[in-house]
């Protein structure tokens, strides 16, 4: 469809008429230059001014729409003398609503690069491209481009013409308030009814699930749920967890996660934003060498009335992730605005539900990415594929970018940074030392201090700790016994020489680690050197440094 009435300003112009017949070609056309296409001013109607050049389209691919848009922006900087320099570029996007392919488009301009303040962001059908003549701003060509109707296949005949409006929003009922869906603008907004969730609290359960769910097909690009602050207090006082089932998410708020000198009323305002596409590449664009985007990427956000809203307990995520890598390698990031890089922060993937699940201590940017590190000198090792998971977590480093040294020996202060590392314990610089040989301004005085508060690792009986001794392997399975029971899985051993019998040199375990060595075979950590051997005494290789260490993470349900 295509329609055009003469503007008393350009008419006459037989350039003009030339460019109309080139519109008819723009489907074969190659893609012009963008960063040429300028414009001198932006303004947004409803319907076309009075008098306009007015051209009517219903493109089907974004290379047609672009070539209209960039050849009339072409058009206007090469007729008005008083065009300046700008940047044109578009987006186009496909929601699966209503007929299940329905396009939109969206154009930005931007009237000098150097100045934000003239960002202008417009969403067609409809917008109205204007110069200054000399006397007056001329709205010299409105561009229109209705919402396609796809084709049918069945009724006969062909029929024409014409757009779908967008759907209107749906209000649909639940048993703890309503779900407002926008599937034309991919917005999701919850009311909870305070009356509702507290029938909710007084059940059984200890966590109340508040589900949202939305039409198929729709792509979600915000949610929002505000929560009367009386429902968080209530959910405080009984105990009780929220969770919040959104599509592609899940956020559990525990009982008590606000403050309660911030529940002063009003609402707690819950925010999630979807960024996918190119509303997502300025973050997965450059991403580190060996990852890749497994997910959206997810903007979260928790606000009072006063502003951000601080947690006073951690808050669990987890985040659905769409991928062909191996799910093991998987794990949450952070977005770090002022370094500009994506920060691993953890995750225990559920393979069944296809989700990455987390906790966090605040709100940010966060995406579900693999990560896959190969070394060179892992290919073929008996250990290669729990290096290459426990490297997706960052917990195996290498001692090059290429190499890792599978065969080297580990040291005391070296485990007891992998073993902090691997319960995601944080490192603390008291300013007096515990052992005598471990002192401030050592890389690895954090980690020791934070192992031994930790009731972790221990010391000799002259005050030291030893930190460049090679770890012997009956120490490291001391250190992994009490990590276990650190992270609430104790193993209780009522038999340890029983236990130790089937290795020919049990007799080599040193009587202060028997019980400790017996409890890290019984959980399948700690497993013989040989088939009949344990080689109690033997310096421990990085190797069996992360094998125990990845063992100890699938006992915890870590991995």
């Amino acid at each position: 469809m295509f329609k055009l009435w003469r503007n008393r300003y350009v008419a006459g112009n037989t350039c003009f008429i030339l460019f109309l017949v080139f519109l008819f070609s723009l489907t074969f056309a190659a893609f012009p230059n963008a960063a040429s296409a300028a414009i001198n001013s932006i303004d947004f109607t409803g319907t076309a001014p009075q008098g306009a050049i007015t051209i009517q389209l219903n493109p089907t691919t974004t290379t047609d729409f672009n070539n209209v848009v960039t050849t009339l922006l072409n058009y206007l900087n090469n007729n008005s003398t008083t065009v300046t320099s700008g940047v044109y570029t578009s987006v186009y996007r496909v929601y699966d609503a209503v007929y299940g392919a329905v396009y939109s488009y969206t154009v930005y301009l931007v009237y000098n690069a150097a100045n934000t303040d003239h960002l202008n962001t417009i969403t067609l059908p409809s917008v109205v491209y204007k110069y200054w003549d000399g006397k007056q701003w001329v709205p010299n060509a409105y561009v229109e481009v209705p919402v396609p109707v796809p084709k049918t296949t069945s009724g006969g005949g062909g029929g024409g013409g014409g757009g779908a409006p967008a759907p209107a929003p749906t209000t649909t009922p639940t048993d703890y308030g309503q779900v407002q869906v926008n599937t034309s603008t991919g917005t999701i907004t919850v009311t909870i009814d305070a009356a509702k969730v507290a029938s909710l609290l007084n059940q059984a359960a200890p966590t109340v699930v508040l589900p949202v769910e939305v039409p198929a097909g729709t792509t979600v690009k915000q949610v929002e749920v505000p929560i009367p602050a009386q429902t968080l207090q209530q959910a405080a006082e009984k105990g009780k967890a929220i969770e919040l089932a959104l599509p592609g998410m899940q956020v559990v708020l525990p009982p008590g996660v606000i403050p309660s000198g911030q529940l002063t009323g009003g609402n707690v305002t819950f925010k999630a934003e979807m960024l996918a596409g190119e509303a997502a590449k300025p973050y997965t664009s450059n991403l580190a060498s060996g990852m890749t985007a497994a997910s959206s990427v997810v903007e979260l956000n928790l606000s009072t009335a006063g502003g951000s809203a601080s947690l006073a307990r951690p808050v669990t995520l987890a985040l659905s992730y769409q991928t062909t890598a191996d799910p093991n390698l998987l794990g949450i990031y952070r977005y770090n605005e002022a370094g500009k890089q994506w920060e691993y922060v953890g995750g225990r993937v559920d393979k069944a539900a296809q989700r990455v699940q987390v906790q966090l201590s605040h709100f940010s940017k966060y995406a579900v990415l693999a990560y896959e590190k190969n070394f060179t000198d892992t290919t073929g090792h008996w250990a290669q594929a729990d290096i290459k998971l426990m490297a997706a977590r960052h917990i195996a480093a290498g001692k090059t970018d290429t190499l890792f040294a599978p065969d080297d020996n580990v040291t005391r202060a070296e485990f007891a940074a992998l073993l902090l590392r691997s319960l995601g314990i944080a490192e603390v610089q008291p300013a007096a030392a515990r052992f005598k040989d471990v002192q401030p301004g050592a890389w690895y005085y954090g980690a020791v201090e934070a192992a031994s508060r930790a009731g972790l690792v221990g010391g000799y009986e002259d005050g030291t700790f030893r930190p460049d001794a090679l770890i012997t392997r009956e120490e490291m399975a001391a250190m992994i016994t009490r990590a276990l029971a650190y992270a609430g899985k104790p193993v209780t051993v009522d038999d340890a020489a029983a236990l130790l019998a089937r290795f020919t040199d049990a007799a080599a375990v040193s009587g202060w680690a028997q019980q400790a060595v017996a409890a890290a075979v019984k959980s399948g950590i700690v497993a013989g050197r040989t088939a009949n051997t344990i080689v109690p005494q033997a310096s421990a290789t990085r190797a069996e440094a992360i094998v125990m260490l990845k063992r100890l993470l699938v006992n915890t349900g870590a991995i």
